[in-house]
């Protein structure tokens, strides 16, 4: 598979659905130039914290809980995920409201790129839209 470390645990294709890489020799610089490294760091911290692998996309049940093109049959070009901005994990084992908790108490000091996240879902979406005044939304759909 054509991939490239992000982070130390997170690779381009995890972010990507596998449409993405179809006809790919290599990751360019090209291919990540739109990618909010600082919410990628943080998802990485979140990892390290609970010390346990997070799936974003595995090519097969998940495939489009990072970028969204419009491929995806629900593509909206105003989402974050549109733009990189946006993300959607799940840590094998631990519950999505000890994660969501987690991320809420510690944002200020540990996470500082999520602006938003939603509640009320099976899975954590964190994303990095502009807030004015730094707060962290907490939504739902």
């Amino acid at each position: 598979m054509i991939t490239r470390k992000i982070t130390k645990n997170i690779a381009f294709h995890e972010l990507v659905p596998k449409q993405y890489l179809l006809n790919k020799e290599k990751i360019t610089d090209r291919d990540i130039r739109f990618l909010d490294i600082g919410l990628i760091q943080d998802i990485q911290k979140i990892r390290e914290y609970f010390n346990k692998p997070l799936t974003i996309n595995d090519g097969k049940m998940f495939n489009w809980r990072g970028l969204r093109t419009p491929e995806f049959n629900k593509y909206n070009p105003e989402s974050m995920h549109s733009w990189w901005r946006a993300y959607d994990f799940h840590i094998e084992g631990i519950e999505v409201d000890e994660i969501r908790q987690h991320i809420i108490n510690n944002r200020d000091l540990s996470y500082r790129s999520v602006s938003a996240i939603e509640e009320g879902v099976n899975w954590i979406h964190v994303d990095s839209r502009y807030r004015p005044d730094d707060t962290l939304l907490i939504f739902s759909q």
